[in-house]
């Protein structure tokens, strides 16, 4: 009985162990965009997490695989076990309330639930700007001028450099009507790294000022680095002719 229980306790470890490398290797894989279509990812994903439920990693990159695919009900659910498990993340809050704001225009009771992941995730880590910044993207999908001008503002002066605090600055700033503040926010980003969502970003403060050439520079260039994207597609076409 006891080479049995001793052969057991060294066992068992070892079993853990493995669990633990076969969900750490879903968990890469699943993140790894030649790793077939999105779906595929997903399913990947849930086993990694659901061999190892213990890691708020495994569930947050459940939440988006699944915001890759539309499937916001299977993201809910994986952020809000992400948040469970791992309550002192900020990310983790701010995709569980965008989430949450997205889905608050067909369920009401979710506009309050974003709110308090909004509140969660400053108050997971008040010094960092991009706590701060998850809160403002939560208020900008709710629509919430205010606070989202507000969380984006406090980012920004937490971190002056931080190139994702300036975009969600744009963002807010164009939602609360300040387009003279939204470009000096994304020419700030841009400087730090260029995206195709920043270009687009500057187009439409472009387009509100009415300056459609300069829109229609931004949105070229957005298909250069991102030929097919809908959005610069659907933009250049509502602006032609202007």
């Amino acid at each position: 009985l006891v080479a049995v229980a001793l052969a057991f306790g060294l066992l068992w470890p070892i079993g853990a162990a493995i669990n633990d490398i076969g969900a750490s290797r879903a968990y890469v894989r699943s993140r790894s965009t030649s790793q077939g279509d999105a779906a595929g990812r997903v399913a990947i994903a849930r086993a990694a997490a659901e061999a190892d439920g213990r890691w708020p990693t495994h569930w947050n990159n459940l939440g988006l695989r699944a915001v890759e695919t539309g499937d916001r009900t299977t993201a809910l659910a994986a952020f809000e076990r992400a948040a469970e498990v791992g309550p002192f993340d900020p990310l983790i809050w701010k995709n569980l309330g965008t989430v949450q704001a997205q889905l608050a225009a067909t369920q009401p009771q979710m506009r309050e639930r974003a709110r308090s992941s909004a509140e969660r995730a400053v108050a997971a880590d008040p010094r960092n700007p991009e706590a701060h910044a998850g809160a403002a993207q939560i208020y900008i999908v709710l629509g919430d001028k205010e606070a989202a001008v507000r969380e984006a503002e406090t980012a920004v002066a937490l971190g002056p450099e931080d190139s994702a605090s300036l975009e969600v600055a744009g963002s807010a700033y164009i939602l609360s009507g300040r387009p003279a503040d939204a470009r000096k926010a994304i020419l700030g980003a841009l400087e730090q790294r260029e995206t195709p969502q920043r270009r687009m970003l500057l187009a439409r403060v472009y387009v509100i000022e009415q300056r459609y050439a300069e829109a229609r520079v931004q949105l070229q260039r957005v298909l250069e680095i991102e030929p097919g994207n809908r959005d610069a597609t659907n933009l250049l076409a509502q602006i032609s002719g202007r």
